[in-house]
């Protein structure tokens, strides 16, 4: 398969961007710094933070997946099984009536089985269990995490994610050179009107095309500002894919 030119990848990407926003926004090319690469700083921090806020979310979610506390479950277990018990006798009460009235016959399987309610089912059951038998159907259980804990780490998580969102938002992602703009000059969603984004993501497709370190036209690196970008946002980690070929020469 033939390798592309240098800059065709670059360009194709512009062509696709242009697409995408043209009707909303003005393209002039990626419209970044391409020679002290400052931003750079700015995106791979705000890149981390985002990881950080995603790895805090699956915290937040392990957290509440936690085992309950097993003596809250015990104390829960007990109100059930009194509220259990409230119902059967709710319900035999209503069938003694029914009895009564000779509507159905007293306790009769038959005229349990065809009630239309799920508590008939277990009317016969016996609800009356000692203490030690509902401890012992709570031995052998991991302690657990009480819900009012669980709470108390989620509250402190969802804080440190504000934190982080925060200082993405007043901090990471305030530079106008970084957005594209809509024709009424309000600044378009993230990620798809950012310029940093839309870059960084090419870059990362014309690396993967290449041996060595490019920048996104895949000419060879020349700068140490273009190096220490590169090495910043860990192209150099980035998958290789077929047709690879070398950097070209400026």
């Amino acid at each position: 398969m033939k390798s592309s030119v240098p800059g065709e990848i670059s360009s194709q990407r512009l062509r696709e961007l242009g697409d995408d926003l043209r009707a909303a926004g003005q393209i002039y090319g990626f419209g970044v710094d391409m020679v002290s690469y400052d931003w750079v700083k700015l995106y791979a921090k705000e890149k981390e933070a985002r990881e950080e806020i995603k790895n805090l979310q699956g915290k937040c979610i392990g957290i509440q997946k936690l085992p309950l506390d097993k003596e809250q479950l015990k104390a829960a277990f007990r109100e059930s099984m009194a509220q259990l018990r409230q119902g059967r006798l709710n319900f035999l009460r209503e069938h003694i009536k029914q009895a009564q009235q000779q509507d159905v016959a007293l306790l009769s399987p038959a005229s349990i089985q065809e009630s239309p309610h799920a508590l008939a089912r277990i009317a016969y059951l016996n609800y009356d269990l000692t203490d030690q038998e509902i401890d012992s159907l709570f031995e052998g259980l991991a302690q657990g995490m009480t819900q009012e804990e669980k709470h108390k780490q989620i509250v402190a998580v969802e804080q440190e994610i504000k934190k982080l969102e925060e200082m993405i938002e007043k901090k990471l992602m305030s530079p106008k050179e970084r957005w594209f703009y809509s024709t009424d000059g309000e600044r378009m969603p993230y990620p798809q009107g950012c310029r940093w984004t839309w870059f960084v993501k090419t870059w990362e497709e014309v690396a993967s095309r290449h041996i060595g370190p490019v920048d996104i036209n895949g000419y060879q690196l020349e700068t140490t500002e273009e190096h220490a970008a590169y090495e910043l946002l860990k192209l150099g980690d980035v998958p290789k894919r077929t047709p690879i070929k070398e950097g070209a020469k400026r």
